[in-house]
């Protein structure tokens, strides 16, 4: 998995991850040791959503996992 590649990349030189996640995705990146950072709401309006729906992006870090 391309997620799982990118983590052990990120471990072995000692980096950080970054990501923005979409909520249905946030219990995936978890398992992977993401931790919310912060999160920002977007009221959105469109024909689709004549009242306003509001989208939630989290922004999301990992530390380095030592082996």
């Amino acid at each position: 998995m391309l997620l799982q590649y990118g983590c052990d990349q990120a471990d072995e030189q000692g980096y950080e991850a970054f990501l923005e996640a979409a909520p249905e995705a946030l219990r995936l990146y978890r398992k992977f040791g993401f931790e919310t950072a912060a999160e920002m709401n977007t009221s959105i309006k469109s024909e689709r959503f004549p009242q306003g729906e509001v989208y939630t992006e989290t922004f999301m870090v990992r530390q380095p996992h030592r082996s």
